[in-house]
């Protein structure tokens, strides 16, 4: 965790060694977050995987991982940010049921409501 207060923010990070000619050196894969608004029902859900880890379905079992991080904590709705360009994310999140919103200036906001 990068937050003390594991209340409203839990973090999730995985890290992959990878050889590169003679040297091996460690790179962070995967980052997500997810962070419980004020209101104690909703949170922002965020995912970064590395260029060299993407197609890979690590993405999909972050967001995965988060989504159960997020119920365990009684959180009623996810939401987030994706630049519109960003089509593989946004198709990858259409298969967990966010609903998607263009917004001005190529960005897109995805919901998530969650049982």
């Amino acid at each position: 965790m990068t937050d003390p207060d594991t209340f409203f923010t839990s973090s999730y990070c995985s890290a992959a060694a990878r050889r590169s000619s003679s040297k091996t050196w460690g790179a962070s894969s995967r980052i997500g977050r997810v962070m419980r608004e004020h209101d104690l029902k909703s949170g922002e859900i965020g995912v970064l995987v590395h260029d060299d880890f993407q197609g890979k379905g690590l993405g999909y079992k972050l967001v995965e991982t988060l989504i159960g991080i997020a119920k365990e904590k009684g959180i009623e709705e996810l939401r987030g940010f994706a630049l519109t360009e960003n089509t593989r994310l946004l198709r990858m999140v259409r298969e967990f049921d966010f609903t998607r919103q263009y917004l001005p200036g190529g960005t897109t906001e995805i919901r998530l409501k969650l049982e």
